[in-house]
This record gives C-alpha cells, sequence and structure tokens, in this order.
C-alpha cells in the first residue's frame, strides 16, 4: 500500500517541477533514480532478506 502512495505525490512534484519550467527529461531521470534507489535500498532492508 505504501508503494502506491508515491504515484500521486509524485504526480504533483512532477507537475509542479513542469508548471516551473522543467524540462520533463529531468523529471523521467529524478523518477528512474528514485525508482532504482528504492530498490536497492529494498534488497538490503529486512523484506529483501525474507524467506
Amino acid at each position: 500500500m505504501v508503494s502506491y502512495a508515491s504515484i500521486p505525490l509524485g504526480s504533483w512534484f512532477g507537475g509542479l517541477l513542469l508548471a516551473n519550467g522543467q524540462p520533463m527529461v529531468v523529471i523521467i531521470l529524478l523518477a528512474g533514480t528514485i525508482r532504482t534507489l528504492a530498490g536497492i535500498v529494498a534488497k538490503f532492508s529486512p523484506l529483501g532478506k525474507e524467506q
């Protein structure tokens, strides 16, 4: 459930960045970086060690 909370938050933040003149490529790279880092952190968390 927590992972779905990022969808409206990301939409709002992305819209805010676009409204302030940031190009779409910056938003895509930022979103990809955040998701990649979240996956890496999850890999080393107790949830990533579940058997």
